[in-house]
């Protein structure tokens, strides 16, 4: 199509030849980030970067995202009383759809939300901020009655390691918190993390896992990784690091989903091949023996990010990591998952409260 101007050829006609060339190769790794994607990915990796945001995420419930599961701290939905399992019935006295959801945090116009809670018709005014799009790991208790008498387990939340923060310093911090507040045993809850900079997740991992090494297999060669207590060194030299050092060594539930992905399911597996803890969940998006690069392509309104697998991982054995991990303990989520929320219920967080709770089953 572009053949007779592949300097010059026009957005509109050479991107969907991309992106057709790049499904043909069978790479769920290798796409086209259409401009506003790319847009979005930009944002997402930009400390202190701001974009017009609710705050919150939702799960699909009758055909529409309307489900609340999370609200990110300090948001404007939080500020506006949401909480997960809220269910979104109408948005400005009209019947709720997620189109004009998108439509309203693009305006930033304030709305009235209808929502039930538990069987309970409410309402909330909800408006969109520009604000940062930092989402850090955060730290929060088990409650008393899902938990055995002798148990105070610590959940560690990491939506993220594309955010453009300290991630994995955070997450030592955090660990430390928990051992000096007493925690016996922690849920990792990597549900619906797509992954972002290894950096981060491979200085985050080091929090679990006293030792990670790997191969990474590029065009040009083979480079050896060593990630131990918050130094990473690539071929021997330091690359990353992280202050004040922490390593969990008590019983630990790393929680998954469909929607753990890429350097998600590189921690997930790090946790299970080491043998330091249990991975609950669901299987993992299966894109997890890879590393990519994002390179930008066009000009202006249509600039747009062009996605390729750059590397394969291996342990130094020559076992290729796996694309996919498979949970130790299965928990299921979808449509069951999502009416227990409704129901004040958080099925993945009993599951791994329950492995946990088995000692047969502790690492």
């Amino acid at each position: 199509m572009c053949a007779g101007e592949p300097l010059t050829c026009p957005a509109e006609k050479a991107y969907p030849v991309l992106s057709a060339q790049l499904t043909a190769l069978g790479d769920q790794h290798s796409f086209l980030q259409e401009p506003q994607e790319y847009q979005e990915f930009l944002l997402s990796g930009t400390e202190g970067s701001k974009r017009q945001q609710f705050g919150l995420k939702l799960a699909v419930l009758d055909g529409e995202e309307r489900v609340v599961t999370e609200v990110v701290p300090s948001s404007m939905a939080e500020r506006a009383g949401l909480q997960p399992g809220d269910v979104l019935e109408t948005l400005g006295g009209q019947p709720y759809t997620y189109a004009g959801l998108q439509a309203a945090r693009e305006s930033g116009r304030v709305i009235q939300l209808g929502l039930r809670r538990r069987g309970v018709p409410l309402r909330a005014l909800l408006a969109a901020r520009e604000s940062s799009t930092l989402d850090l790991p955060r730290l929060r208790w088990a409650e008393k009655k899902l938990e055995t008498a002798a148990e105070r387990t610590a959940i560690l939340r990491i939506p993220t390691f594309l955010t453009g923060g300290p991630v994995a310093q955070r997450v030592h911090d955090l660990v430390g918190q928990a051992k000096a507040q007493g925690a016996t045993a922690m849920i990792v809850d990597l549900r619906g993390n797509s992954g972002g900079y290894l950096m981060e997740c491979d200085l985050a991992a080091s929090a679990f896992v006293p030792v990670v090494t790997r191969l990474a297999w590029a065009g040009e060669g083979q480079q050896r990784t060593v990630v131990a207590g918050g130094v990473r060194l690539d071929d021997h030299l330091v690359t990353g690091s992280v202050q004040r050092p922490q390593l969990w060594e008590g019983p630990l539930a790393v929680l998954v989903d469909s929607g753990s992905a890429s350097c998600s399911e590189f921690f997930a597996y790090e946790v299970q091949q080491s043998g330091r803890g249990l991975v609950v969940g669901e299987p993992t998006a299966g894109v997890g023996n890879t590393a990519t690069r994002v390179f930008p392509i066009g000009t202006g309104p249509a600039e747009a990010g062009l996605q390729l697998t750059v590397l394969h991982y291996a342990k130094p054995g020559g076992a290729l990591y796996p694309t996919q991990v498979q949970p130790s303990v299965l928990a299921g989520g979808g449509e069951a998952y999502v009416q227990a929320l409704i129901e004040g219920r958080d099925l993945g967080i009993e599951a791994a409260l329950a492995a946990l709770a088995v000692p047969s089953a502790r690492p």
